[in-house]
């Protein structure tokens, strides 16, 4: 009985990493914990036929904690952000293209001509390096600064005996 809720549980947590972010995620979490509570409600249901002393007590320690985990666990990996590890790679043989980005559209290595997605956080930071000047994450031009030839203020501490 033990490897059936291990596994229900193994199950649940793996179909709802590869669907995260997506509603067929969600959709996993929903349809286990329905599951889940049916088997809960089975269980109870059986053991009053059975007139089982205890049996409420048993599913208080034993199922319910055991369905509040295996959801939390589901919904957390439902939530978790899909990443990928191959941006700026070439999709076909895995060549670094990310420093070819303006100069070349194909991959030196293979020839492929990646399809550029317009969300990647290098497309981000030319946009806005088009839009403002520089990107985030880097210093803007003095050029640029209307303030350039103004003088910073003296931000020396004065002596001890100067007040």
């Amino acid at each position: 009985m033990i490897p059936f809720f291990v596994g229900y549980a193994v199950l649940m947590c793996l179909s709802a990493f590869r669907g995260r972010r997506q509603m067929s995620g969600m959709f996993v979490v929903v349809l286990g914990t329905l599951g889940l509570v049916l088997l809960a409600a089975g269980y109870l249901f059986v053991a009053d036929l059975m007139q089982l002393e205890g049996a409420r007590a048993i599913a208080g320690i034993i199922y319910y904690p055991y369905i509040i985990i295996v959801v939390a666990i589901s919904t957390w990996f439902v939530l978790l952000p899909r990443v990928s590890r191959n941006e700026g790679k070439c999709p076909k043989c895995g060549y670094d293209i990310e420093s070819l980005k303006g100069r070349s559209d194909r991959c030196p290595e293979c020839g492929y001509k990646p399809n550029i997605n317009r969300h990647s956080s290098s497309a981000i930071a030319e946009y806005q390096r088009r839009k403002w000047g520089s990107a985030p994450n880097q210093a803007p031009h003095a050029a640029d600064d209307e303030h350039h030839d103004r003088q910073p203020e003296d931000q020396t501490p004065p002596e001890p005996g100067e007040r």
